[in-house]
């Protein structure tokens, strides 16, 4: 997945789609989106019930 890429992230609980802004600071398999700004919401993704959350990240362009 590159720069601006566009990707679906995908989760039990639902998906959205957003660009990718690649960072080095954030591990190799680890997603990190801000909370409370703008669209889209992260929380349509989060299991609070679960200490860990997985997602799947597939390019869509």
């Amino acid at each position: 997945v590159g720069a601006a890429d566009q990707v679906r992230i995908s989760s039990a609980r639902g998906s959205l789609t957003t660009s990718v802004t690649p960072d080095a600071t954030i591990p190799e398999g680890t997603l990190a989106m801000v909370l409370a700004v703008g669209d889209p919401d992260p929380t349509t993704l989060i299991d609070a019930s679960r200490a860990i959350t997985e997602v799947r990240v597939e390019t869509i362009s």
